[in-house]
C-alpha cells in the first residue's frame, strides 16, 4: 500500500493524483461531466455572457401559461410537445344544437299524427272524396270507387314507409350531431306530391264530377226578348 506521498489509487487502479486529475484530486472524466461554463459556452458555440443569460431562469408574469416540459434538464433541451388543448369533442355539436333535436322531434311527432289519421281514413278514400265533392255542391257518388280504393291503399303503405325512413334516418344524423330538421320536411313534400297527384287522378277520372264543374263554371246566357 502507498503512502499520501506516492499518491491516491482509485479503486480502479487508476491513479488520482496523475496529469488526468482536476484540482481537487478528482480523475477528471472523459466526456466532459466536471465541464466548466466557460468550455460549455464555448461547445455551445455562444459566449459566456450568452451561455449564462441562457441557463438563467427568468421571472414568469402573473398568470402566465407555463413552459412546456423539456425532455431533459440540461441548457438547450428542446421543449416536450404538450397535450392538445381541450377543444370541443364530439359532444359539442350535439350540445348547441339542442333547438335542432327539439325541432327534429316536433316535426316527426307531426308526421306521425298525419300518418296514424291517414291510415285510418285512405282505405275509405271513396267515402272521404264524396264527402270533398260535397263541398263543392256536388252530390253524385264517386264513380270510379275501384281506383279510388286502390289509391287509398297505397298511400296507406307509401307514408309509413316514408314516415320509418325519416326517422331512421333523422336519428342516425342526431347521434352524430349533424343538423336534421330537414330530414321530415323533405319526407313530408314527397308525400305531399305524391298524394296530391293521386288524388288527382282519382278526380279527373270521375266523369259525374268533371261534368259537375264544367256545368258550373259554363256561364248560362240569359234568355232573349223579342
Amino acid at each position: 500500500m502507498s503512502d499520501a506521498g506516492s499518491g491516491r489509487e482509485r479503486a480502479d487502479g487508476r491513479r488520482a493524483d496523475g496529469p488526468g486529475a482536476d484540482a481537487a484530486g478528482r480523475e477528471r472524466p472523459e466526456y466532459g461531466e466536471y465541464a466548466t461554463p466557460e468550455e460549455q459556452a464555448a461547445a455551445s458555440g455562444m459566449t459566456l455572457e450568452e451561455f449564462l443569460e441562457r441557463g438563467r431562469p427568468r421571472p414568469r408574469a402573473a398568470g402566465a401559461v407555463e413552459d412546456a416540459p423539456r425532455e431533459a434538464t440540461g441548457v438547450g433541451a428542446r421543449p416536450v410537445a404538450s397535450a392538445p388543448p381541450p377543444y370541443a369533442t364530439a359532444d359539442a355539436p350535439r350540445r348547441s344544437r339542442r333547438w335542432d333535436v327539439l325541432l327534429t322531434v316536433v316535426l316527426i311527432g307531426m308526421g306521425t299524427f298525419s300518418t296514424i289519421n291517414g291510415i285510418a281514413t285512405y282505405p275509405d278514400l271513396p267515402t272521404t272524396l264524396a264527402s270533398a265533392y260535397e263541398l263543392y255542391g256536388y252530390t253524385g257518388p264517386v264513380e270510379p270507387v275501384g281506383l279510388a280504393r286502390a289509391v287509398g291503399i297505397a298511400l296507406a303503405i307509401i307514408e309509413p314507409v316514408v314516415l320509418l325512413i325519416a326517422i331512421a334516418i333523422s336519428v342516425r344524423r342526431l347521434r352524430h350531431g349533424k343538423v336534421s330538421f330537414f330530414v321530415p320536411l323533405i319526407a313530408g313534400v314527397v308525400v305531399g306530391i305524391v298524394a296530391a297527384a293521386l288524388f288527382a287522378t282519382v278526380v279527373f277520372s270521375d266523369p259525374g264530377f268533371l261534368g259537375y264543374l264544367t256545368s258550373v263554371s259554363t256561364p248560362t246566357s240569359p234568355p232573349s226578348t223579342n
